[in-house]
């Protein structure tokens, strides 16, 4: 019978008589697992205290976001491909997991579906099976044993390193202590955080002064802050994002109407205050703008923009299932879609991050806005609430993903671009 070790536990176990031990252990180890019970917090401790610590592997259940919840440990060494493991560490906080459905836990940067049922959290140790490894597109790698949680010791890596080194060490730093170690770098972890040992890891480590407005800590930023305030059940990975260096979106500057439409039907208009921004605009492929709340499509050619007011012939009115409309002269004018819409700035950057991440509604708040604009409390009611007042998509519930300085990141925006540089977010 595999127990998980205590450096506490052990010290009190190996002090009683061999035969009481040996009655123990026939028993199922009552002793040892109370022992082990009240010796936690002091193990919490020692672990600080003990030379030659590495690395620990921490479990911990995903998408349970307000939530306080123990970090557990894993007390096996497991290959890629194993589908079973065991935990220890857990606690009445891990009965906060919906276990009545298959949950998600996570160890380092891969997930794996656990299937749901009945499990004993208050037990010194819980045997996970049937297990879905590299759940949600992440990769299924290999995990050593909680080095240091589970009483074992590095000498390979940490021989000689004293035990309070660990608390100055983001790799064996223990989550309890992070939020102390994130002041030395402004990463502003608090103790009352509601991330995962993994996320803290990951925050910490790209929120160095020395890298600030490069790619690499924008896209840690990005997906930090989606990851953060979306409801998506999956998170992003830096992997999806996109950053276009020295590019701009064409047409940044906007334009406007040079004479009013006074039709519904007219396929002529002119745009006036186009300018050296709006570039090769149209020259390849054909491109969507907006008027008040119509879109129209400009067909292919070669406009000259600097030539501005420049009349086009051959549009397309009420594209996109939009309503064509009069309006007046000056009316603004914005790109809103199309192929070829980007030139190069040297002095602009564009980040697209998947489309899904967009919507930050989950089916509680569509309910709970359908009920309080009058529609029934159902499936259908939301349907109809989305069909009726959000424009019919999701990806219209927060005004779309064409690129623009002004999308619902606007914080990200002023908060991590670099000094000087103008920056479009939009999906793709």
């Amino acid at each position: 019978m595999t127990i998980p070790v205590s450096y506490a536990t052990q010290q009190i176990y190996q002090a009683v008589p061999q035969n009481i031990q040996d009655q123990d252990a026939a028993s199922g180890y009552p002793l040892y697992y109370y022992l082990y019970g009240i010796c936690q917090s002091i193990d919490r401790l020692d672990t600080l205290m003990i030379d030659n610590m590495g690395a620990g592997v921490c479990v911990t259940p995903t998408t349970l976001e307000g939530l306080e919840i123990s970090e557990s440990y894993l007390l096996n060494a497991i290959t890629s491909s194993e589908t079973t493991m065991t935990i220890f560490g857990t606690d009445t906080t891990w009965n906060q997991v919906p276990t009545a459905s298959n949950f998600v836990v996570q160890i380092e940067n891969e997930n794996i579906l656990v299937p749901g049922g009945s499990y004993n959290w208050s037990a010194v140790s819980v045997t996970l099976s049937g297990l879905t490894r590299g759940y949600q597109n992440t990769v299924a790698v290999s995990h050593a044993a909680s080095t240091g949680a589970n009483g074992t010791i590095d000498l390979e890596d940490y021989s000689g390193a004293p035990g309070w080194s660990q608390i100055l060490d983001i790799r064996r730093c223990p989550q309890y202590a992070l939020p102390w170690l994130s002041q030395f770098i402004g990463s502003n972890v608090t103790q009352n955080n509601t991330l995962t040992y993994q996320q803290i890891q990951n925050k910490m480590a790209t929120r160095s002064g020395f890298q600030r407005a490069t790619t690499a800590s924008i896209i840690a930023e990005m997906v930090n802050v989606v990851n953060v305030t979306t409801a998506s059940p999956t998170p992003m990975l830096a992997s999806q994002v996109i950053v276009l260096e020295n590019t701009e979106l064409l047409a940044a500057d906007g334009g406007a109407l040079g004479a009013a439409i006074t039709t519904t039907g007219a396929t002529s208009i002119t745009i006036t205050n186009t300018d050296s921004s709006w570039g090769s605009l149209g020259s390849n492929t054909s491109f969507v703008i907006t008027v008040d709340a119509e879109k129209i499509s400009i067909p292919k050619g070669n406009y000259n923009w600097m030539a501005s007011p420049v009349t086009i012939t051959g549009v397309t009115r009420g594209y996109g299932g939009t309503t064509a409309a009069t309006h007046l002269i000056n009316a603004p004018v914005t790109l809103s879609g199309g192929g070829v819409v980007y030139g190069y700035n040297a002095y602009a950057m564009t980040i697209l991050i998947p489309a899904s991440f967009y919507n930050l509604f989950t089916y509680a708040s569509l309910l709970t806005s359908a009920v309080a604009a009058g529609y029934a409390g159902t499936y259908t009611g939301v349907i109809a609430y989305i069909t009726a007042k959000l424009g019919g998509y999701y990806i219209d519930l927060s005004g779309g993903v064409f690129p623009v300085s002004t999308s619902q990141f606007i914080n990200f925006i002023y908060r991590y671009r670099p000094a000087g540089i103008q920056t479009f977010i939009g999906g793709y």
